[in-house]
Parts: C-alpha cells; sequence; structure tokens
C-alpha cells in the first residue's frame, strides 16, 4: 500500500525535488496506458496520466506516489493554510534540518515556515520547516 499519492502537474519538478534534493530513489516512472486509472479515480474520458513512484535508498518499499495527468484540477495548496495545515500535509523526519533547509531553497522551492520549535506530549521537543515541494503540495520537515 502506498501512504501518499498526489496528483501533480511536472514530473520532471518531482525527480528534481524527491530525487535530486531529498535523494529518494525513482523505482517506476511511465505513461500508464489509456483508461487505465480513470474510473478508479474519476478522471474524464481520455485523460493522459503519468505514474511514478519513488522509495527510500535501502527499501523496496513504495514511498510516495505520483499521478500527472491532461485534466488539471485545483490545489490543495489554495485551502491547506492554518487551521487546515494537518490536513494536507506530508511530514518527513531529516537528521539535519539547517542543511536540508538551505538545499530546498537553493532548488527553488520556497521554504515557508519555521524553523519551529514544537513540542510533541510533554516528552519530546522538534524543530521543523514547512515547504511548498511541487504542485504546492505541503511538506514538514522535522528534525528531533
Amino acid at each position: 500500500m502506498v501512504d501518499s499519492a498526489q496528483f501533480v502537474d511536472d514530473m520532471g519538478q518531482v525527480t528534481r525535488f524527491y530525487v535530486d534534493v531529498l535523494g529518494l530513489n525513482k523505482f517506476f516512472d511511465q505513461p500508464l496506458p489509456a483508461g487505465l486509472i480513470d474510473d478508479v479515480v474519476r478522471l474524464p474520458a481520455g485523460t493522459h496520466s503519468r505514474m511514478a513512484f519513488v522509495i527510500k535508498p535501502g527499501s523496496n518499499a513504495i514511498f510516495l506516489e505520483f499521478l500527472e495527468t491532461t485534466a488539471k484540477a485545483d490545489y490543495l495548496a489554495n485551502v491547506a493554510k492554518p487551521p487546515n495545515i494537518g490536513l494536507f500535509s506530508i511530514a518527513l523526519e531529516t537528521v539535519d534540518l539547517d542543511g536540508l533547509s538551505r538545499k530546498v531553497a537553493e532548488a527553488g522551492f520556497p521554504v515557508f515556515s519555521g524553523p519551529v520549535e514544537i513540542g510533541r506530549g510533554s516528552y519530546e521537543k522538534i524543530r521543523a520547516i514547512t515547504v511548498a515541494g511541487p504542485s504546492r503540495v505541503l511538506l514538514q520537515f522535522y528534525e528531533k
């Protein structure tokens, strides 16, 4: 099972962010046969689709799935604002938040929040940033 599937505008941007910046491995990236996923994701007939998966290095498990289609829709980022940010964001752990923040910004993806310190219960504090990834998907990166 895939934990997260995202519709994206540009698979090249997905590769640049998830593979080049974050260091994940692309497992699959191909156009899909006509009509293969139309009923499943309610796409109009005649839509062309492309699917890609990324995995963590050293893993065989699919980490994220991406779909690029010729049918375009509105961005979730338009409604994923406080207090709704947790509904539409993905949180990923990193060991070097400051280095990742610089790398993401240098690649042209906006870091629009943080770093901030967040308490997780009474036992742990984390530092976090929020980034607008490909297709303006909100991503939180945190460091323990």
